[in-house]
């Protein structure tokens, strides 16, 4: 199983780091399409007319702002959405619907049989092409999911958290994956207690690696400004972990 960082940023965009997290995986399934769908997609190689599954973690605007674009590309290029198939927690059919009017699919574009959408329960499991996708509810100020992928064998297995904070749950859930893939939002500084924002420090992500023994750590959804210290922080816990840049892939075999 390929797996691609489109993006890796925080909330908002930076001169650098230009988009929040989101990920490719074998080159047709997307999760989360951040700010600049089409400009990621297409500065890594991909027709986003290849994109045929989409996973959202949660309903936060700089998670799904890039959708309306992505629909308007293939409507507007192609007038067709092909197979599309979009899931996702609460408000995933809301938000869909907002994109595609937004997109101007009730104005110009109606003809064409919309993608499938679909709100996925809070646990559960589903083939799609050659990956079986688990997930679980995040702890976070929205509704969401952690995700797990697997690809043809067991080896074949990452989990990517989402915006959440860390919950003893989580753990389980990774046990299995040779990466994790976990938000890092508080950086080096410890999550407050209690937690409302719903989200992890570097540390926290370190530790669920740690207990989950994973091979390699990622951290993502940090601020540029503070990545170094996030890294370090991490690692003195969990020594195997980096932050990856947009475009950097790995395979899992």
């Amino acid at each position: 199983m390929k797996v691609e960082f489109l993006s890796v940023g925080s909330c908002m965009p930076e001169m650098e780091q230009a988009d929040t997290v989101s990920l490719l995986l074998n080159g047709h399934t997307m999760v989360d399409t951040g700010w600049h769908a089409v400009r990621n997609l297409l500065r890594a190689g991909i027709d986003p007319k290849e994109i045929r599954t989409i996973f959202f973690t949660h309903m936060h605007q700089d998670h799904y702002l890039g959708l309306a674009q992505f629909l308007f590309y293939l409507m507007n290029g192609y007038h067709d959405f092909g197979t599309l198939c979009i899931y996702g927690p609460e408000d995933i059919e809301e938000i869909a619907s907002l994109a595609l009017r937004y997109a101007g699919y009730e104005r110009h574009y109606a003809d064409i049989p919309l993608p499938k959408i679909r709100q996925l329960p809070s646990t559960g499991k589903m083939d799609f092409d050659e990956i079986q996708v688990r997930w679980i509810p995040s702890h976070h100020a929205a509704p969401g999911r952690c995700y797990q992928f697997q690809g043809l064998n067991e080896k074949e297995s990452v989990t990517y958290s989402g915006d959440t904070a860390r919950f003893k749950e989580m753990v389980d859930f990774v046990h299995g994956s040779k990466i994790l893939i976990h938000e890092s939002s508080f950086g080096a500084r410890s999550a407050p207690t209690p937690n409302p924002y719903g989200h992890s420090s570097a540390m926290d992500a370190a530790k669920a690696a740690l207990k989950a023994g994973v091979e390699r750590l990622y951290l993502v959804h940090c601020g540029k400004e503070g990545r170094r210290a996030a890294i370090e922080a991490a690692q003195e816990i969990f020594p195997n972990t980096s932050y990856p840049k947009e475009n950097e892939t790995f395979l899992l075999l």
